[in-house]
């Protein structure tokens, strides 16, 4: 067991909307920060919304986070857990990450509530089902 291991999730709103290129380079940026810093996760984009999940030591996530706050390109942040763990859930992602379709949505209706379009902040903070909505699709090397 890693000490003082936490796992962070968020959901947030692109400040517009973002083309598969910009997307990318946010991909290949958070791989490469979060190795560097050892930081594990998935991040999710549906309708110009992100959801994400962060875990590694405590002082790497709260940087991260902290650093992706002051992102302009992101607004509405809003935290939904921040937990401490004993074991990574992501252990092989440096970055997971998924462009969610409706295709998504109907492979996995049990997640539906969580998407009305964009991510249902809402619904993912008072249900809980945000990180098994994330396991469920790297299951099967879905990502």
């Amino acid at each position: 067991m890693d000490m003082g291991l936490v796992q962070l999730v968020y959901v947030s709103a692109a400040t517009k909307p973002l083309s598969d290129v910009e997307l990318d380079e946010i991909l290949t940026a958070s791989v490469r920060n979060n190795m560097k810093n050892g930081i594990t996760g998935m991040l999710l984009y549906a309708a110009g919304s992100f959801m994400q999940v962060l875990e590694g030591e405590e002082a790497s996530v709260n940087a991260t986070y902290a650093k992706i706050s002051d992102d302009p390109r992101h607004s509405g942040i809003i935290l939904i857990m921040k937990e401490a763990i004993e074991s990574r859930e992501f252990a092989e992602w440096a970055m997971g990450f998924k462009r969610l379709t409706a295709a998504d949505v109907q492979k996995h209706p049990e997640h539906a509530h969580l998407l009305s379009g964009k991510f249902n902040a809402k619904a993912v903070e008072t249900d809980g089902s945000a990180l098994s909505l994330m396991k469920s699709l790297i299951s099967g090397n879905n990502v």
